[in-house]
């Protein structure tokens, strides 16, 4: 599609959105808002009656309030009269003379009383009157408490028993200081004629339906219904609601059923309230136009926006179009291209920026094409000192290619590498190059803080200075007298540690800018990872050469002991051998012998002599301890014998599937003759339902015998308890002595060969050590686990577990096999 298709196709559609996104949705909003006003219109309408009716009662009480202000100002200018202010009693009957004409307005008389609340003076005299104590009157109080107005509500004048409505302002001195009270005051009757009622009428008050002009006590003061002055408010319920000094408006029905809308508000500097109320009919007569105004301002509604639509969408079109052909010359790179737009609205301003934008962009790109024309100039030279840096590890070449390479980049004509040496500080010249002779000897070693380079192992940055600037000194002299005019230090850093310095000098008096010296301080770095890893290298090859020392220390140990080991076995196997055969010799005479006694020999001598019989005892026990002895040294040899075999892995194995429980019974049967004779029992607890694991029966009955016995040994009374439980994928064993228990710190070590319990010095030696041993070689063969918990003096429980046999494994002899060749390994 060409470009002017497509600005008309977008322009088309974006008429077809904006179209739908604002008439569309007006309409439906105008209908629904229509259809909603409709339905809602009696509310609508009772809500604007009744907001219209609490506003001008609101309106009302404060025109009532304004009809005090002439009484209130004709009171105030009484007040500040002189003779008023006198406190004097003729004086201020004086100035109630002078005041006549202003008092005729207040019908019910106007009169003064001191700071005391004692009448000083009225008008129209009153006999008696002056002298009277009024300090308790409800304005004398008010005014007491805070001297300002005071608009009283209905009370008693106590001359005649009229009810009187109370004006009163207070009377100050010439400091501000409270001196009394003048007070004006109007009948409670608005047929007589009286000034304050005449305002009211002239107000018009309720020409639309009753008003109640209701003071702080409930009492009317003045109702378009003029019996009912001085009268409580008829309606209790509504006074109840509306004498609480708000604004508001309710509806409610008449006492003819009719609808009536009662509206009240407080008057203004008074404790009173107007009610108005007027018929509801009457009232929403007026809102009867407004549904025809509605349907009007429906048509208007769809009417106007069709035709604002179609004007403002295209006077929005147009610019966009402008805008979308200015932003693909820019996406093509012409970014001298303006827009014109003359709306006076946003799109114009939007048009401005877009121009500032371009113009701005089109900066930018020159700017960012010789920034990267520069950069790539610099990261062409750091990636040439990094092939050169990383292409060797031998410092002699790595650090004169780098200076070389630094040089040419910086523009500078010679140098020198300073490596750094923490301990002393010193230090020692690397590499150079265009320097002379003079200045290589004169730098080949020095301290730091003759150098520049202090300021940079401080800064960790390049630092850029003048030799002119320099301290004074050989160094700066030997530079001036050489003519270099410019020096950069280059710290050379690995892991934020400052192993030396690069300075290279120039004779041109152009110093460098601060930003030249980010490609330097970059240098800076890949040089000083560069000896870093010299320096890791050479490590590595120490430590390589140290390794294989000590591999070769360790393969002669292992040749050495893997000999031991093996003259062991055989020094194990030939005694084993040797004692073995005349054991075998000695244990069958001695039961010949035993035997040929008890039915030979024995019979024939006499029963009855003492030392004969005490012969023949000695003869028996002697033998038995033979038999016994010999026994458990043949017990012994066999146990040296199996644990060889063990761990030279020539002990055979026939592993199947076992029921423990039958392993149990069969080992309680051999270890029955060695609770003979002893206070003590054995209880095998051998459940019936225990799952079937795989293992050798034989070897995991000698477990159970090696427990047994050892159990026996160290128990001297009480009962050993073996007993099984399947638990989980396991089969737990255990073996539960009441004997004299395990110390903590022994308990890691009872199952090392050779290793006995207890004090070796009180205690005789119980065997050779080599049953749990044995024991521990067993179950780990057959994958299981041994272990023990033991409190001394109360007894040991050896345990041992064996995995229950894989349902799924078809010869159980491979798995046995399989754990005996990876514990051999």
């Amino acid at each position: 599609m060409r470009p002017g298709g497509v600005i008309r196709y977008i322009e088309s559609k974006l008429r077809l959105k904006i179209i739908a996104w604002s008439f569309i949705p007006t309409a439906i909003i105008l209908f629904l808002v229509a259809l909603t006003v409709y339905l809602a219109y009696q509310q609508t309408a009772r809500d604007l009656i009744l907001k219209r009716d609490e506003e001008l009662t609101r309106l009302t009480a404060s025109q009532v309030s304004t009809v005090f202000e002439d009484f209130i100002d004709r009171l105030n200018s009484l007040a500040r009269m002189p003779g008023i202010v006198a406190a004097d009693p003729d004086s201020i009957q004086l100035a109630l003379e002078s005041f006549s004409r202003q008092v005729i307005f207040y019908d019910a008389g106007v009169y003064v009383l001191n700071n005391l609340g004692i009448v000083t003076g009225a008008k129209p005299e009153w006999p008696g009157l002056v002298g009277k104590d009024w300090s308790s009157r409800a304005f004398f109080t008010e005014m007491v408490r805070t001297p300002s107005l005071v608009i009283t509500d209905v009370e008693r004048f106590n001359l005649n028993g009229d009810q009187v409505i109370v004006i009163a302002t207070p009377i100050f001195g010439a400091n501000d200081e409270f001196k009394g009270v003048v007070c004006g005051m109007f009948r409670l009757d608005p047929k007589a004629i009286s000034p304050f009622y005449g305002a009211l009428i002239k107000m018009r008050i309720g020409r639309n339906g009753d008003a109640y002009l209701v003071d702080g006590n409930g009492l009317v003061v003045y109702a378009t219904d003029t019996s009912m002055t001085g009268r409580r408010y008829p309606d209790k319920a509504i006074a109840g609601q509306v004498l609480n000094g708000g604004t508001g408006v309710f509806v409610s029905r008449n006492d003819q059923g009719a609808s009536i809308v009662t509206g009240y508000a407080p008057v203004p500097r008074t404790h009173w309230t107007l009610i108005l109320q007027e018929d509801w009919n009457t009232l929403a007569k007026s809102g009867s136009l407004y549904r025809e105004f509605l349907w009007l301002l429906l048509l208007l509604g769809l009417g106007i926006p069709t035709l604002v639509v179609m004007v403002g969408v295209k006077r929005i079109t147009g610019p966009i179009n402008d805008f979308i052909e200015a932003a693909n010359r820019i996406a093509n790179g012409d970014f001298t291209h303006r827009i014109k737009v003359e709306t006076g609205d946003e799109l114009e301003e939007l048009a401005g920026q877009f121009n500032q934008m371009a113009a701005r962009l089109d900066e930018l790109y020159d700017t960012l094409e010789m920034r990267v024309r520069q950069r790539t100039s610099e990261l062409t030279a750091v990636n040439a000192i990094a092939a050169v840096v990383s292409g060797s590890l031998d410092l002699d070449t790595i650090l004169p290619n780098a200076l070389k390479k630094t040089m040419e980049v910086m523009g500078m004509e010679g140098g020198g590498v300073h490596l750094l040496d923490p301990a002393n500080n010193m230090l020692t010249l690397a590499a150079h190059q265009g320097i002379s002779d003079a200045m290589v000897n004169m730098i080949k070693k020095m301290p730091l803080d003759y150098s520049i380079i202090r300021e940079v192992v401080e800064a960790k940055k390049p630092v850029a200075r003048l030799v002119e600037n320099y301290p004074p000194g050989f160094v700066r002299d030997t530079l001036l007298k050489e003519g270099w005019v410019v020096v950069v230090s280059i710290p050379l850093l690995a892991q934020e540690r400052v192993l030396g310095a690069m300075n290279i000098a120039s004779r041109d008096p152009t110093p460098p800018r601060l930003e030249d010296l980010a490609v330097p301080a970059t240098i800076g770095q890949q040089i000083g990872v560069a000896l870093d890893n010299v320096h890791l290298y050479q490590q590595t090859l120490e430590y390589a050469r140290q390794a294989e020392q000590a591999r070769q220390v360790a393969e002669a140990a292992r040749a050495q002991a893997e000999a031991a080991n093996a003259a062991k076995s055989d020094f194990l196997a030939n005694v084993s051998h040797e004692l073995r055969t005349p054991l075998v010799s000695i244990f069958g005479f001695a039961r010949i012998i035993q035997k040929r006694l008890t039915e030979r020999i024995f019979p024939l001598l006499p029963s009855d002599e003492g030392k004969v019989q005490r012969a023949e005892s000695q003869v028996e026990e002697n033998l038995e301890i033979i038999l016994s002895e010999g026994q458990r040294l043949m017990s012994l040899i066999n146990n040296l014998l199996d644990f060889e075999k063990n761990e030279s892995g020539k002990m055979d194995w026939h592993p199947r599937p076992v029921d423990m429980g039958e392993i149990l019974k069969h080992a309680a049967a051999s270890t029955g003759g060695m609770f003979e004779g002893k206070p003590l029992s054995l209880a095998v607890d051998a459940p019936e339902n225990l799952p079937i694991i795989t293992g050798d029966p034989d070897r995991l009955r000698q477990v159970l015998i090696n427990l047994v016995s050892n159990a026996v040994k160290f128990t001297p009374r009480g009962t050993i308890r073996v007993s099984a439980a399947h638990k989980g994928d396991e089969v737990v064993v255990a073996v539960a002595d009441e004997g004299i228990g395990i110390a903590p710190e022994d308990q890691a070590r009872v199952f090392e060969k050779f290793s006995q319990v207890g004090d070796p010095l009180t205690s005789k030696p119980k065997g050779t050590g080599l049953g749990l041993a044995i024991s521990r070689q067993i179950i780990d063969r057959h994958g299981g686990r041994i272990w023990l918990e033991s409190t001394p003096g109360r007894g040991s429980t050896f345990y041992f577990s064996l995995p229950v046999a894989d349902a799924h494994a078809t010869d159980p002899t491979i798995r046995l096999n399989t754990v005996a060749q990876g514990e051999s390994k």
